[in-house]
């Protein structure tokens, strides 16, 4: 988006200003008048230090201060009723008695860049209340579940699946291979599935297992 830059005389009456500026507002400003309305539809979206409240702030009584505005993101109420987010650059102009006679202002339209990080932070949200879904599922499923690699080493393994191994904790087989508590027999069969899941995303295979302290199921 253009950015926008413009402005205005102590009373907050727009005295210049560029297309970036109408393109923000939704409208064009009509010069000189202090009643146009544009600069007071103007507010802050965070607190600010200088002890006026943000609700009623506008750009003129925050230039009233002894401080610009420097990178503080405002919200303007445009007259369709619809709502831009910008980050606002503003410094006083002073007359020569050291009077705030107008200022002059830039505003960087960031409404679209603040919707998209609340779409990725919803989505991130999701995502980490699907895993922890799953992973209770995975936790407390009564069967055996495990995760391995194409050749079978475990990645993780649930409860259920220790035990039926009879493995004192995940941490004395993470990284072993499943292959050596498959029985013999099966075995052949046992990488003939994992190469199936590898390939196509899913395989199905009986087979048993012979546990740590020898015994078969």
């Amino acid at each position: 988006a253009p950015l926008a830059a413009f402005a205005c005389d102590a009373t907050g009456a727009i005295v210049a200003f560029n297309q970036g500026a109408v393109t923000i507002w939704g409208r064009t400003p009509r010069c000189g008048e202090p009643g146009d309305g544009l600069i007071a539809a103007m507010r802050p979206t965070t607190a600010r230090d200088d002890g006026v409240e943000s609700g009623a702030c506008t750009l003129v009584t925050a230039l009233r201060g002894a401080r610009p505005i420097v990178g503080e993101e405002w919200a303007i109420e445009r007259p369709d009723g619809s709502r831009r987010l910008v980050v606002v650059h503003a410094k006083q102009l002073f007359d020569r008695e050291g009077r705030v006679g107008g200022a002059v202002a830039s505003l960087h339209d960031v409404t679209d860049r603040r919707a998209a990080e609340e779409t990725l932070r919803t989505t991130a949200q999701r995502a980490e209340a699907t895993l922890r879904s799953a992973r209770e599922i995975f936790e407390h499923d009564p069967h055996c579940v495990k995760i391995v690699d194409v050749e079978g080493f475990l990645i993780d393994m649930n409860p259920a699946g220790i035990a039926a191994i009879e493995a004192r904790s995940l941490a004395d087989v993470l990284g072993a291979s499943t292959v050596d508590i498959v029985a013999p027999e099966y075995r052949r069969a046992y990488l003939a599935s994992l190469n199936e899941a590898a390939a196509n995303g899913q395989s199905h295979a009986e087979f048993e297992i012979i546990g740590f302290r020898g015994t078969r199921r």
